[in-house]
């Protein structure tokens, strides 16, 4: 008898081979892997494929800069996958508290207010605009 056992593309020892041909409780029990091992594992590769498409749909994305006039300049920057807002200087009390309270953090590398490129992202930059006083009806 050989060392290991080849079905498809998986390697098992002999030894493996056995346990998995054991019930697991004895004389009772399932034989093979436990339910639990097996538990969501379609569910697990649908999530897999659809992480995968939204990947690859980002990929396709270009970065896009928008600049609105004496209050800031915004970037969806694909690379980092972030939504930046740019303010000339350190920005006033009040913008800072509207920038947070739409989830943007300050990053120092970065030199902008940041969060991660998402819709939501866009949506809460948007609501940021507007409590800046930015006329978004022509954007």
């Amino acid at each position: 008898m050989s060392d290991h056992i080849e079905t498809n593309s998986y390697h098992f020892s002999a030894q493996m081979a056995r346990e998995l041909l054991k019930p697991q409780w004895g004389n009772a029990g399932p034989i093979g892997f436990a339910p639990y091992q097996l538990t969501n594992n379609n569910a697990e590769i649908n999530r897999l494929k659809k992480r995968i498409a939204q990947l690859e749909k980002a990929r396709t994305r270009e970065t896009k800069e928008y600049d609105f006039q004496g209050v800031c300049r915004v970037i969806e920057n694909v690379e980092e996958n972030r939504l930046q807002f740019f303010f000339d200087g350190k920005p006033d009390a009040e913008t800072r508290a509207v920038m947070k309270s739409n989830g943007f953090r300050w990053a120092p590398s970065q030199g902008a207010w940041q969060r991660q490129l998402t819709g939501n992202a866009r949506h809460a930059g948007r609501s940021a605009l507007r409590a800046l006083g930015v006329d978004l009806s022509g954007k």
